[in-house]
């Protein structure tokens, strides 16, 4: 029962923070007021957080060993991500950290 309530939630954690990236590119950048701005940047990395959380806690309680390894991935993927993006390059990393988080939450629905 934990393990499939934990599943639940990071693929809603997972799902809803795509979509606010998305949004983030898109129409949060054409807005001016900064307070507005601030708040969704500081909610995207509350999401951020609880992806990582959730992503490490799934690493502990998968029975999968193969499971494990690719949570592990998934977890560590904001990470190395961040650590590769460049402010040049900032749209192309920010699309492949979309798809990552899309297809982590597509691989806790398919298992």
């Amino acid at each position: 029962m934990l393990i499939k309530s934990l599943y639940l939630i990071f693929i809603l954690i997972s799902f809803v923070l795509a979509c606010m990236i998305v949004v983030q590119k898109l129409i949060m950048c054409k807005i001016k007021d900064n307070i507005k701005k601030s708040d969704f940047v500081a909610a995207i990395a509350v999401l951020f957080f609880l992806y990582v959380l959730f992503a490490l806690l799934l690493v502990i309680f998968t029975p999968v060993l193969m499971s494990k390894f690719i949570m592990l991935v998934f977890a560590l993927s904001p990470f190395i991500i961040g650590r590769l993006a460049t402010f040049k390059s900032e749209n192309f990393y920010s699309i492949l950290q979309v798809l990552i988080i899309l297809i982590s939450g597509c691989y806790i629905f398919i298992i």
